[in-house]
């Protein structure tokens, strides 16, 4: 049929191969099947850089991630020095180890979820009644609770609520833990409480992660009254 794609292909066929055209044939030709390589050249080149970029992101990415797992990891023990800290208590008001009340103290810090904040009375009743009755220097010595909100089914709200009318009530100052800020810092254990002292310079003394045992409690005393004159 005249016309048609078919015979319009076949007279280009034709038409290339009439001896007129032919010397023109096989330069065009050739010059297609350079192009063509080029263009698949600069395909496999492209590819071959989004492959190195791809390798080079995931291989930073796994250096970030490895970092990042090890400062988590990182896990305080006696002789080192703690990093600082900065939180906030159940009215907004910020505290760190290097200001006041805190600066230029021992201090003892009691880390613990709301269902373990009972495990270590012992020790927090043992330093009280030390503090008042003037075997530690009340200018020397601090109590620090720290309450790791993370850890509980409650509603951060709700534990802000309780911890805030029981800081109005002891005149306390308890600090609240949203983000598992410390216990990452300090590689400190969930759900449980955990016991850090810490002399003058931020140097630990001693730490205990679940309840302290009895026979650790008067020496957690000694120590306190060991550095507060250091």
């Amino acid at each position: 049929m005249a016309g048609s794609p078919v015979n319009e292909a076949r007279k280009g066929i034709v038409k290339a191969y009439n001896p007129l055209f032919k010397p023109f044939f096989l330069p065009v030709v050739f010059f297609l099947h350079i192009m063509r390589r080029k263009e698949t050249f600069e395909k496999s080149s492209l590819m071959e850089k989004e492959n190195k970029m791809k390798k080079t992101l995931m291989a930073v990415l796994l250096v970030l991630l490895w970092t990042v797992s090890t400062v988590a990891a990182a896990e305080l023990k006696v002789g080192d020095t703690a990093a600082g800290f900065t939180l906030k208590d159940p009215t907004g008001k910020e505290y760190s180890l290097d200001a006041p009340p805190y600066a230029g103290k021992v201090v003892v810090v009691f880390y613990a979820d709301p269902g373990s904040k009972d495990l270590n009375n012992e020790l927090q009743n043992t330093l009280k009644s030390a503090r008042e009755g003037g075997k530690i220097d009340k200018k020397n010595y601090e109590g620090l609770g720290v309450v790791n909100l993370k850890d509980s089914i409650v509603p951060n709200w709700m534990l802000n609520r309780i911890i805030k009318s029981k800081q109005e009530e002891t005149k306390a100052v308890i600090l609240v833990d949203p983000a598992y800020s410390v216990l990452n810092l300090w590689g400190l254990t969930k759900k449980t409480s955990n016991i850090i002292l810490l002399d003058k310079k931020r140097v630990c003394r001693y730490i205990q992660k679940g309840k302290v045992p009895s026979a650790d409690v008067g020496k957690v005393v000694g120590l306190v009254q060991e550095y507060q004159v250091k």
